[in-house]
Order: C-alpha cells, then structure tokens, then sequence
C-alpha cells in the first residue's frame, strides 16, 4: 500500500522536462491562395538507425504546427482531403528549431486515405488525447472510414469483428457489446464523453447502443477493462465512446456551403426471393466559416426483415423504421474559446421481439414502439498558457430515453402498453494541462441526476377498455451521481507511469407503495495505475491495475415485471459491484506494422445476477417463474486478446489485418460454475488492397462452439441446446471514390451458412448485399 501511495504522490508532483529535444514548427497552407489549412495529417518518420522514430501530429485551427522531436533526419507526409499528398526529407540539428510552410497543391482525383497514421491519439483512456502507444491499456478503435467500408447497418453490427468486442443481438433492432465479458449496465457507453447509462440501464443485454446512428459518428473507441475512475459508475468491462463527426471549418476563410449525401441499399437472396434489408438515405447541409460552422442531418431508414442463412429465411417480426436528426454548431468566442452546441434524436418505431413471438411463440404481440433517444448539450472550451492548463472544457447536458413495450400474450384477451421515460441532466467541468511536458493530467468534477416516469396501461381488445397500473419501474424513481477525478501521466527517460483516483457518490431513491421505499447511497473510490516501459521508439510493455465499481440503479433495485424467460420483483437490499483487474500487454507500431497483445484477470466482487424467488409466497406469476437479482460471493473473468495490422511490404498496397480474443469466466465458490454469457474464442482475419482510390477485402470471421453453459444460459431459449454451435463467416469487401462521389459494396456471408452469435435471439445474416452511395460536395 505504501508502495503505491509513493508512486501515485510522484505521479502528481514529478515533472520534468525533455533533453536534447528540437521543434519543427511551421503552417500548412494552400498553394493557391495561402490560406491555412487545419487537420492536415503529418507523419514524421525518422531515417536510417537501429530504433527510428515515428511521430504522429496534425496541424492546428490556423493551420499551424508546433512538433518537438529527436534531432536527427526525417521523412516529413502530410496528408489533406482533397490535396496532393506532399512528401519531403527535413533535417533537425541539435540545439537549433526548424520552421517550414508546407504547400498544398488540389488534386482532381481524391486518393483514398493512405496508413500515414501508424498510431491514434485516444481521448477516453485519460480524458485527454494521447498517443495510444503510450496508454498502458488495451485500447480498440473503428474510425468512420471502416464503418463506410463495412456497410454498417447499426452501431453494434459495427462494432462486430472489433477487437475484443464481442456482440449480442437480442432482436434485430437491438444489439449490445460485450467488452472482457460484461455488458450491458456493467459497460459504460458513452456519447462525446457524456456518459449514456442511466437508471434504467438494463442489466444484461440491451438495445441502447443501437439508437445512434453510424451516419453521425466519426470514431468509436473501447478502452477494455477500464473506465470507472474516468467516468464513474458501470465500466466494470470497459467503456465503449462515440465520437461524433467533427465540423469543418472554410479553408480560405470566406463563408462556404455543402451538401452531402448517403443513399444506401441491402438485399438479401433466399429461396430464389430477392429481399429488402435495409433502405437508407441522409442528407446533410454544412455553413461553414473561419470561426463558425454548423451541420445539419437527417437519416431515414427502412429496415426490412433479416434474412438468415441456410435453410432458416426471414425472421419476422424483424422489421422497423428509423428517423434520425442531428445538429452540431460551433462558434469561436474570442481569441482563446469556443462554444459548441449539439443535438440529436433517433427514434425507431414497430421493433419486433422474433425470439418471444416467433421462435418461443409465448406472445401473438411484443415490440417496442417506439424506442427513442434525445440528446442536447452546450460545450465551452478555453485554451489556455498556463503551466498547469492547457485547457478547460465545461459541458452541459440533457438526455432522455422514452420506450414502450408493447405486448400480448399469446391467447390473451387484453394488451399491455408498458412506457419508461428516463430524463437525464448531467454536467461536468475538466482542466486538461499542457500536452508538451512529461507530466499530462486531466482533473475534473460531474454530476449526473436521472428521473424515471414509468406507467403501464392495459387495453381490453374487445372493448377498448384501458385501466393503469404501477409501471416497471416507481413512479419518479431518481438517481444522482457526482463525482472528482483526477489522472496523470509521466515521461520519465524509458518508463511512463499513468495513475489516477475517483471518489463518486451516488443516490437511488423510489418511493413504492407495493414493495416499500428505496433509498440508498453507495460511495465508492476507485483507482488505477500503470507502468510502461519502451522497449524502443516504436514497441512498449506495460503492466497495469484497475479498480471498478457498479452501484445498483433503479432498474437492479425497484423493477417488477417481465423480461425474457420470468417475472422480475424487486430487491432493496442490493450492494455495488466492485472490480479489480490485472493486466500485462505488449505494443508495436512500426512503419508498416501494428501489434497489440494482452491477457487479463479480472476479479469480481458482489456481482449481481438475477436468482429464483417468490412473490407473495408463490414461485409463479401470471404462470411465469419469479425471479430477483441478488448479489453473488465472487467471480473472475480471465482472458488473452490480440490484434495485428501488417503492410505487406514497402508500398506494397495489401495489407493483413486481424484479432482474436479468449475468455473464461467462472464463479468462486464451493461448487464453482461457468459464469453467463461468456462469449467463444472468436476472431476476424481481413486482407485488404488499397491502391489509390480503390480498396478491395476479404474477409473471414468465426467463433468456437461455446458450450460451456450456465444455469441461466441453460434455460435461456436463445441458446440451443448444448450450447452455441461454431461457425464461420467470409465476407467481401470493394469501394472506389472519385471526385465528389464514392460507392462501397459488401458481400456478406458468401457461403450461405446459417449461425447465431451466441446469446442472440435472432440469428446473423444469410447471403446479401449492401451497396451504399456517397455524395461529397468539395
């Protein structure tokens, strides 16, 4: 204990600076008019020696850059949508800065983009961006141009083939990832840092990840198996951010106008039938200016049923409706702040229940209609030329989720119409310092507060009868979270050391007539650390440990109803989950290689699971088994994870990508059983060829059979019996961009084979197609 006090004081108070490093500092501009450029990507790589260096940066808001690096000779790219690619040889001498303008020149073919960027910087690992060569996590990303590549229908059938994410879908309109073997309300899910749990996150899977729409997201990243002292309550596994599209600012600084557009297509073949899955199209309209810029979309989509593969066709009720809108607006105020202002509202309406009506046949009716998601917020970012801040970002937000479930049981007489609506204010205030001194920390305060309306009205159909009762949850059930955090980051010569501490503080209140009232009020203080130490310029080892906490929310405490397979009735004497995990890994990234391996255990503590029980002295309700979640002794989750990117040799345009992740999850007791859901050895293997402004893949994804089974994944009817069968999937990938135009084309599941992502209610995709049309006004 002692030991770690010592390091985490040097961690705040150490600081020391760089020997012997230089700037290349400078402006990228257009060749045209000189006006500046911001984001031009720049990769500076160094030549000749045993460990050349590699940096990876981009230019400023006025086009400028200010870079500091080992003296020595350098290839200098720099690369800018829509610009000739400028490539350069730059020499820096000891003891002397080098300042340059870079020249870029238009060009009438737009290149696809190059692998300049051997490495990312990653905003949720530590609040701040960093260089994910220097995180001692293990750390997943899915930039906007994958998510055009794959064709991706919704956020978690993007997310599918990620490296070490693994995806459940409950219903076609649904879908939620595993991160290290927990989901749902024990992986946080994020929205540009504001956090997406609130107190009805279901337990186990859920559908929230599937209301956003992959059309607005630039970035996705996972940081696995950390995240509570970051952000708080839920990310026992990790946590999942969603980086929105960034807007673009008037190159020439003169107002400017833009239209684009998406118009996309999937179709399914099965028993000589040619069937729709999905018809898309977006519009976006972008006003863009020197200081200001705002964007404006709309999404509507019409998904069709999901065809499976083999022998199994069309699974209906999969069918649903979407509507998506989104606004971002930024504005500069003054010479050192900015403001930006964000809205967007999905709505999804008639989303089928396939395994409750069809595959169960326990209801003639189960949907959700609808399931909707707002979101606003107001941002303020300051710079600052202070030693300890770089930045300040304040940020205010509102959300709410509104969902209805509409179900029938089969035969029954009467319908019940079940409607949640859960409003969430959240704000949070960040200091980030200085990004060019060994010592980087970001501290901050946030507070959340939830409030729940929940009702259920049941309609006689005959008559037209309706009368209402409690809702899943008590009426104006709340929920408070505050939190103070504070992370750090030293450089010192060979080894980097990352710590952090969180205190959070929450509150679940209900008041219940039925079952008594609920008020409880969990703290909890988290923290982690780690150690790296490079190997060279280019590869690192780490070592690191997280602590994680989950306290109950309302919909662990106070919810009494159904869900898959039972009755669930309340339990207030619940207890948060903790975490503590260990982690060992390595990192390359090298020129043309990428190489990132981990292994992990994982300790839980008071987990909670849902276990029979009784209501009013019965074991059955409405003829359903009853059931309450309870917090079990112990568990573990271990695991080993690997992914790779290769660049077949210099310039060579094909490229070998892939992962693969193993689980094992256990419960510690006397007589120790397999733990819920853990998902199989899974993996992808792609190679791609990308030459100019062609891309062309292939593709080949599987998993294991997966019968090592709980006693709930036993009686869980979306898990055959004995377990998950294995499989294995190859798709095929294409796309060409020209000018103001690019098409991508996906052939999904060539061979035809039926299969099913473990614990999934519906079954993947048969032999399809998906083509989507992008228009990009220059």
């Amino acid at each position: 204990m002692s030991r770690s006090l010592t390091l985490f004081i040097l961690l705040l108070l150490s600081s020391t600076s760089l020997c012997g490093q230089v700037h290349l500092l400078g402006k990228v501009v257009r060749m045209d008019d000189q006006s500046p450029l911001s984001g031009a990507k720049m990769l500076l790589s160094q030549r000749g020696g045993d460990f050349p260096r590699v940096y990876n940066f981009q230019s400023a808001r006025d086009g400028s850059f200010d870079q500091e690096v080992a003296p020595g000779k350098y290839l200098l790219l720099v690369s800018y949508q829509g610009f000739a690619l400028d490539t350069q040889v730059v020499k820096l001498s000891p003891g002397r800065d080098l300042q340059l303008t870079v020249f870029m020149s238009r060009r009438k073919k737009v290149k696809a983009s190059k692998d300049l960027q051997l490495d990312q910087q990653i905003i949720t690992a530590s609040r701040r961006p960093l260089q994910s060569l220097d995180l001692p996590f293990s750390i997943s990303t899915l930039s906007r141009e994958q998510m055009m590549l794959n064709n991706s229908r919704s956020m978690p059938e993007a997310l599918m083939g990620t490296a070490g994410v693994w995806v459940q879908k409950t219903n076609h309109g649904g879908g939620s990832a595993f991160v290290r073997g927990l989901t749902g309300n024990q992986t946080l899910l994020l929205i540009d840092g504001i956090r997406v749990n609130n107190a009805g996150f279901r337990y186990g899977p859920n559908q929230y990840l599937n209301l956003f729409d992959p059309f607005t997201i630039d970035k996705v990243e996972v940081v696995r198996g950390s995240g509570s002292v970051q952000y708080g309550s839920d990310a026992l596994g990790g946590a999942i951010n969603l980086l929105t599209q960034p807007l673009e600012f008037s190159p020439n600084g003169k107002f400017s106008f833009k239209v684009d557009a998406d118009l996309k297509l999937g179709t399914a073949f099965w028993d000589g039938q040619t069937y729709l899955q999905e018809r898309s199209s977006r519009a976006v309209i972008k006003l863009m200016g020197s200081r200001s810029s705002t964007r404006l979309g709309l999404s509507v989509k019409d998904f069709g049923e999901l065809v499976a593969g083999g022998e199994l066709g069309p699974q209906p009720p999969s069918s649903y409706l979407e509507l998506g809108i989104d606004f971002k607006s930024q504005v500069e105020v003054g010479e050192n702040s900015r403001l930006t202002l964000a809205f967007n509202r999905l709505r999804q309406d008639s989303v089928g229940r396939y395994d409750q009506v069809t595959q169960l046949g326990k209801y003639d009716l189960y949907q959700f209609d609808p399931q909707e998601r707002t979101l606003a917020y107001l941002r303020w970012e300051r710079e600052n030329k202070h030693p300890l801040s770089e930045k300040i970002m304040a940020t205010a937000s509102f959300q709410q989720f509104v969902e209805e479930r509409d179900k029938r049981r089969r035969g029954a007489a009467t319908t019940n119409f079940e409607r949640d609506i859960i409003g969430t204010g959240g704000f949070s205030l960040v200091n980030v310092s200085p990004g060019d001194k060994k010592w980087k920390h970001s501290t901050g305060i946030e507070v959340y507060y939830d409030q729940i309306s929940s009702e259920t009205r049941t309609v006689v159909d005959s008559s037209g009868v309706e009368s209402l009762s409690r809702g899943l949850y008590p009426e104006l059930s709340s929920m408070t979270q505050a939190g103070v955090f504070t992370l750090h980051h030293l450089d010192v010569n060979n080894v980097q050391l990352n710590g952090g501490l969180r205190y959070n503080f929450v509150n679940v209140y209900a008041f219940d007539e039925t079952f008594g009232d609920l008020n409880i009020s969990p703290q909890a203080v988290v923290g982690n650390v780690g150690i790296m130490y490079k190997l060279s310029q280019q590869s690192r080892i780490f070592l690191s440990g997280n602590s994680g906490f989950r306290s109950p929310n309302v919909n662990d405490m106070a919810s009494f109803g159904s869900f898959d397979f039972g009755i669930e009735v309340p339990n207030s004497q619940l207890e948060a989950e903790r975490s503590l995990s260990l982690e060992m890994g390595y990192k390359l990234q090298h020129e043309g290689i990428q190489w990132n391996f981990s292994a992990f255990y994982t300790r839980l503590i008071n987990l909670i699971a849902r276990v029979p029980s009784s209501y009013l002295g019965d074991t059955l309700f409405n003829d359903q088994r009853v059931f309450e979640k309870t917090n079990l002794d112990q568990a573990f989750i271990a695991g080993v994870e690997g992914d790779f990117r290769i660049r077949m040799g210099q310039n060579s345009p094909w490229y070998l990508e892939g992962n693969a992740t193993y689980l094992y999850g256990e419960t510690i007791e006397d007589n120790p059983s397999p733990l819920r859901r853990i998902p199989p050895l899974n993996g992808r293997l792609r190679l791609m060829y990308q030459k100019d402004a062609f891309r062309l893949g292939v593709e080949f994804m599987a998993a294991s059979q997966q019968d090592r089974l709980s006693g709930g994944d036993i009686s869980d009817h979306r898990i055959p019996d004995g377990g998950t069968p294995d499989w294995q999937v190859f798709n095929l990938y294409a796309a060409y961009q020209y000018e103001w135009l690019e098409i991508s084309l996906k052939a999904e599941n060539l061979l035809n084979q039926a299969y099913r992502y473990h614990g999934s209610g519906v079954d993947a995709y048969g032999r399809s197609l998906w083509m989507t049309l992008a228009i990009r006004m220059q």
